[in-house]
């Protein structure tokens, strides 16, 4: 999306209620050429998991000599051999996760330029929550700015979508709401980010 898109400053399309115990989105990129993929796994576990609470989802576009794998750094979809079944991916794909736990988190994943992504919530395995037990709502979806907290640089989000993650917390219009306020840029300056391969895991606070 070129900078000359309309500012919405922390605004976002409302999108359709959506109930789905195991919740997968797919974003099917324009160039059908070259449809390597980022396939990300979102661990929920914590008060997330286990009171409900909200998810920012950022998937990112790199270059592709940017994507690339980083076996050093932490991705625990490598210990569930759940995926290969349920979630083959091709030899030239990625798979990718995250671990979150803050009951307001935002997650960031890299996908490839010209390439696509797909993700899915599932309850972390040290939890033994069975994928069934665990929903998600998509409450938002669209695009915001933000401003480098320090430098007050500019930067563009295209793609935001947010989730509320049932739960005894679980509030949906207060997820929505949400959108209007947690900055989606600059991440690192702001919050507890955990890195993982190829992605970010942040904490924006704890529910009230």
């Amino acid at each position: 999306m070129s900078k000359e898109t309309p500012r919405v400053p922390a605004a976002f399309l409302i999108g359709s209620l959506v109930f789905l115990t195991l919740l997968t989105i797919t974003q099917i990129a324009e160039a059908q050429d070259n449809p390597i993929k980022s396939d990300v796994t979102i661990y929920l576990d914590g008060p997330l998991l286990n009171r409900g609470g909200t998810v920012f989802v950022v998937p990112r576009e790199v270059p592709l000599d940017n994507w690339k794998p980083h076996p050093a750094q932490p991705n625990p979809a490598r210990q569930d051999s759940r995926l290969d079944v349920r979630k083959p991916i091709l030899e030239h794909d990625r798979r990718l996760s995250v671990l979150a736990f803050g009951q307001v988190s935002i997650v960031r994943f890299d996908y490839p330029a010209g390439g696509s992504y797909e993700f899915r919530f599932l309850p972390s395995l040290e939890s033994g929550v069975p994928p069934e037990k665990q929903g998600s709502v998509l409450v938002e979806a669209g695009n915001t700015y933000d401003y480098h907290p320090k430098t007050r640089e500019e930067m563009f989000v295209p793609v935001v979508q947010v989730f509320s993650i049932l739960g005894p917390d679980a509030d949906e219009s207060e997820s929505r709401s949400l959108g209007s306020e947690v900055k989606l840029g600059y991440l690192e300056e702001r919050y507890n980010c955990k890195e993982f391969e190829s992605s970010l895991s942040c904490v924006v606070r704890e529910r009230k």
